[in-house]
């Protein structure tokens, strides 16, 4: 279960996806020429947007000692290099890592945004595809894991009551192309502006709570039950798919591999593979990898552009019976390019 903050229908702004609710966000919450920190490897629409608005990007390095999540001390590195911060963007689970921020982490971090005035923006998309057991040991790799393998909504640990949670219905509803998204935000000077960009980008939506009913945010608490079970019956299968998939590159070498612990990607390092097959970066080995096994993998260059040559995504949302052969042809050609680089004189 996602921890559940207190939100009233107020709080909420329907948007024309979470890639609307980004735009919205930023342009409310940002001025050209702002400094907003973001973790790298991380999604590449963040800097693109904020970029295009003439907002300056401050890249946060993380890497697999933190689950590829960042924390008070990369922020606070990232403004003793940069300048002050205006922004901070967080995602949990992770895309491209599928890493979960622990709650304990993220409160830190939601602390020190508000002591500081600096505007924390939560992406909140894979809320309720987390894989954590009740000990959390599956999520990000045992202790990297947090809250029991659940993700946090950030306005649970606010203490400002500023920052901005975005999520849409596209992941786990399995909703992708509906285009219907939201973002929550209870300072409402910044709600204020966000209506106002909103009307003229669609059409507003108003919604309307019970009176005197304050419903906490949760992903998917409020569906039916049997719907909300087949629905976690596709979170329960891209686990069962990372395990497998995460089995099959810590087989073939890659590393450094934290296994995710949500969302349906698994960020690995290629650096043996790209020793034994000779080519130069990840996207090479991309190519390579789809001719010579017919599977489709994603270089990790626009997840980070100075580090992200020698990593791979994956996805695995597909089928276990698809994830599982793509795992196996993956096995296979990695043994066997292994076996000619040994070969080689």
């Amino acid at each position: 279960m996602v921890a559940a903050a207190d939100v009233s229908a107020e709080d909420v702004v329907v948007t024309a996806g979470s890639s609307a609710a980004f735009v919205l966000a930023f342009l409310t919450a940002f001025d050209a020429g702002d400094r907003v920190a973001t973790a790298v490897p991380g999604y590449p629409p963040y800097r693109h947007t904020l970029s295009a608005l003439g907002v300056k990007v401050v890249p946060m390095p993380v890497d697999a000692a933190t689950g590829y999540q960042p924390t008070v001390d990369h922020i606070a590195a990232a403004a003793e290099r940069a300048g002050p911060l205006a922004g901070v963007i967080v995602a949990s689970p992770s895309n491209p890592t599928g890493t979960v921020l622990p709650r304990e982490v993220l409160a830190d971090i939601a602390a020190y945004c508000a002591e500081r005035r600096i505007r924390l923006i939560s992406d909140e998309i894979y809320h309720g595809i987390t894989f954590g057991d009740k000990e959390g040991r599956f999520a990000n790799g045992g202790a990297r894991g947090g809250n029991d393998g659940d993700a946090t909504c950030v306005l649970g640990v606010d203490p400002s009551r500023s920052a901005i949670a975005v999520s849409s219905y596209s992941k786990y509803h399995c909703m992708t192309g509906w285009r219907l998204g939201w973002l929550l935000a209870r300072d409402p000077t910044l709600r204020a502006a966000v209506e106002r960009l909103q009307q003229s980008l669609s059409a507003p939506v108003t919604l309307h709570a019970p009176v005197g009913r304050r419903p906490p945010h949760a992903h998917g608490a409020l569906l039916r039950p049997d719907v909300r079970a087949g629905l976690d019956a596709h979170v329960a299968r891209y686990s069962a798919n990372a395990r497998s998939l995460t089995a099959a590159l810590d087989a073939a070498g890659c590393t450094p591999l934290v296994p995710p612990g949500g969302a349906f990607y698994v960020y690995a390092g290629v650096g043996r593979l790209l020793e034994a097959s000779g080519e130069p970066d990840s996207g090479a080995l991309c190519g390579r990898l789809l001719a010579d096994t017919g599977v489709a993998v994603t270089p990790g260059d626009d997840f980070d552009a100075d580090r992200g040559g020698g990593y791979v995504r994956l996805s695995v949302c597909g089928s276990r019976e698809d994830v599982d052969d793509a795992a196996a042809r993956i096995a296979k050609w990695a043994a066997q390019v292994d076996g000619v680089r040994r070969r080689s004189p």
